[in-house]
């Protein structure tokens, strides 16, 4: 994957990103009754976007995903570990 400097930070950000905005109606449930995404097919989605060397990955507190993302980077890490 092709990386890019992001400004004078240092850190250099893939060329491409991904989205966690899934599905709008789960937004409005989800944020109507507290619940967090499990999605397997989403968290598959993220690790296969990390496995490609994807490391912008769009979210915002209205998607409910962080803790998604959260696991997926987790997945991904102990996967280097084996």
């Amino acid at each position: 994957m092709e990386l890019n400097e992001f400004g004078r930070t240092g850190f250099k950000a893939s060329l491409f990103g991904m989205g966690t905005y899934y599905d709008p109606g789960w937004i409005a449930v989800a944020k109507l009754l507290r619940m967090q995404p499990r999605s397997e097919v989403h968290l598959k989605a993220i690790n296969t976007g990390l496995d490609q060397g994807i490391n912008f990955i769009d979210t915002a507190e209205i998607y409910g995903t962080e803790s998604l993302v959260a696991k997926a980077i987790v997945r991904q890490e102990a996967g280097r570990d084996l």
